[in-house]
């Protein structure tokens, strides 16, 4: 068994306040289950973590974020774990 591999995308419905954070799982390496998340923040030390959803085919997933301050860059990439290991997308 090997980690998932995974994709950031770019972050789509951007509003005031809000955002929506796309990725892609690309290979379960071999898990019949990948949880997978996204790392968010100010910056590349992210400190923040969307909420985990437990994925057994490879696609897109999602995940919303609202209460951002308008106006300030924030930081993003995808999460995939399984029983294989962690595997991270490119930093947006």
């Amino acid at each position: 068994m090997v980690a998932p591999t995974i994709a950031t995308n770019a972050a789509s419905n951007t509003g005031q306040s809000s955002i929506t954070l796309n990725g892609t799982i690309g290979d379960l390496g071999g898990a019949a289950t990948v949880n997978v998340s996204f790392e968010w923040g100010i910056n590349t030390s992210y400190g923040n973590t969307t909420t985990t959803q437990a994925k057994s085919e490879i696609g897109a997933f999602t995940a919303g974020l609202s209460g951002l301050t308008s106006g300030m860059p924030y930081h993003f990439r995808a999460k995939a774990e399984s029983e294989g290991g962690v595997s991270y997308g490119d930093n947006h």
